[in-house]
């Protein structure tokens, strides 16, 4: 059940019970009403770096890991896309016009690790309204 232009996908709580399938069974997951399992999803990861540690670091300790388990995973990086970097509202253009593509095969979740100057609040906003869960996960190191 992936997010198309003319059909969204469901709540919130879809979707984290499905990300929860990577560590509990579904026999142990909580009972949500209209709920629709899915096996695998499709997932737009947004990595505007032009390779190094923190590139590495995602594709070993994050995509590997949806991959292994089971998770079909795209990544979308402007810096590769433009063979340049670029400014966070460059980023953002290329990041719509891809998720856009995208979205006629279907995306259940689109997920970056992105400060302000790899994507804008409108660019998510905008990916967002088109029916896709927005996640970010931001690390902080310890002080």
């Amino acid at each position: 059940m992936h997010a198309s232009p003319d059909k969204t996908r469901g709540s919130t709580w879809q979707t984290q019970a499905v990300l929860a399938r990577r560590i509990a069974p579904p026999s142990q997951l909580p009972a949500l009403g209209s709920f629709t399992y899915v096996e695998t999803m499709r997932i737009l990861h947004y990595c505007a770096h032009p390779g190094g540690f923190t590139y590495e670091w995602q594709h070993h300790h994050m995509i590997h890991e949806l991959q292994t388990a089971g998770h079909d995973v795209i990544t979308i990086n402007p810096v590769e896309t433009l063979g340049r970097e670029a400014d966070a509202a460059t980023y953002s253009q290329v990041a719509i016009e891809q998720v856009t593509q995208h979205l006629k095969q279907g995306v259940d979740l689109f997920f970056a690790m992105a400060t302000d100057d790899m994507i804008t609040a409108a660019a998510i906003r905008e990916i967002s309204g088109k029916g896709i869960p927005t996640v970010n996960l931001s690390l902080q190191e310890s002080e």
